[in-house]
């Protein structure tokens, strides 16, 4: 069974944001789950993805979406670290787990602007 380092890390700059990406059925093995700054529109659907990390860190990352996704992670709880003014509309649908520790609901409930 194939690994990688990294699932997704991914920097863009704010001036030219990485937009419109869909990624679709996919079985995942990786060290460290997700990193992204500067990404809008962006969906994981149908994948299960196995990781030693449970980390997903944000920085300005908008419209981004797990649909359908298993995460096998450490103790099975999600963490995320959201920063940056424009970070919003971050949502999971039907997940397992369904959201990130300490989220009551499962989206990120600023909205962005526009």
């Amino acid at each position: 069974m194939d690994s990688a380092d990294w699932f997704i890390k991914l920097t863009a700059i704010p001036e030219s944001p990485l937009t419109n990406v869909t990624m679709d059925n996919m079985q995942i093995h990786t060290h460290n789950f997700f990193k992204a700054s500067d990404v809008d529109k962006f969906i994981i659907k149908n994948a299960a993805i196995s990781t030693k990390d449970s980390l997903i860190s944000l920085l300005d990352t908008r419209h981004l979406l797990f649909e359908n996704v298993q995460f096998k992670v450490p103790g099975d709880s999600l963490t995320v670290d959201i920063k940056g003014p424009k970070s919003a509309d971050i949502l999971f649908k039907n997940c397992e787990p369904d959201h990130p520790k300490g989220w009551k609901t499962s989206a990120y409930p600023v909205q962005a602007s526009k």
